[in-house]
């Protein structure tokens, strides 16, 4: 389950899942594949970007490319699928729920790809987030799961307000806190201009967080 519990999108479109290639020759083209694509991603943006250059670059046919691939789409997810990993392997301990909350919250919104590569990421595992869930693998934890732990043990510190169960404080602050930096803090959106923080979406978290916070700490 992903942070934002938006149900399904009208964009989970029947389309098979990306398959998990069990050799390692199937393996070493679908990494091509996917660095490729990342490259085109970063340089010409997801929209410009096109399977005929991604395919060349990575030596493979156009068939090759939607059979690991099924919608152009599948990439960026795959990237959030890589990004979850790299977040949930770094995630450094912090003293309170709201400082580990907060620094998951970063960390999501951080990474070492263009701004509007990384927006396009987060608003592609928004608009399918079943899709995204089932790219995941059993070992990785969903980001909602994470929150809602470390509400948990906020709970047990006093922390944290009891009467509601931490999963769905979880829901409320993941997205209370995330859907604004995502929509409003990657590209220079017409609709955003003027608005505090719009373009930065640490600085629109920063603005965002401490009122979503107030309905969740004890």
């Amino acid at each position: 389950m992903f942070f934002m519990a938006v149900g399904k999108s009208r964009r989970d479109a029947p389309l098979p899942l990306p398959p998990r290639p069990k050799q390692e020759r199937s393996e070493d083209k679908r990494r091509r594949l996917y660095e490729a694509s990342v490259k085109e991603f970063a340089r010409h943006g997801f929209d410009q970007a096109r399977v005929e250059d991604i395919v060349a670059d990575a030596g493979v046919s156009w068939g090759t490319f939607f059979r690991y691939f099924p919608r152009k789409e599948d990439v960026l997810l795959q990237m959030g699928v890589e990004h979850s990993r790299l977040v949930t392997r770094d995630l450094a301990p912090a003293a309170t729920a709201r400082a580990a909350v907060y620094a998951l919250l970063v960390a999501l919104l951080t990474s070492d790809w263009p701004g509007h590569l990384h927006g396009a990421v987060l608003r592609e595992i928004s608009a399918t987030p079943a899709r995204f869930s089932a790219l995941l693998e059993p070992e990785d934890p969903p980001w909602i799961g994470i929150a809602a732990r470390l509400l948990g043990e906020g709970q047990l510190r006093g922390e944290i307000r009891t009467d509601v169960h931490p999963g769905t404080l979880a829901a409320v602050v993941m997205a209370g806190a995330l859907f604004p930096a995502i929509q409003g803090g990657y590209e220079d959106l017409s609709s955003l201009r003027g608005l505090p923080g719009a373009g930065n979406p640490i600085v629109i978290l920063d603005l965002v967080f401490p009122v979503v916070w107030r309905g969740v700490e004890a």
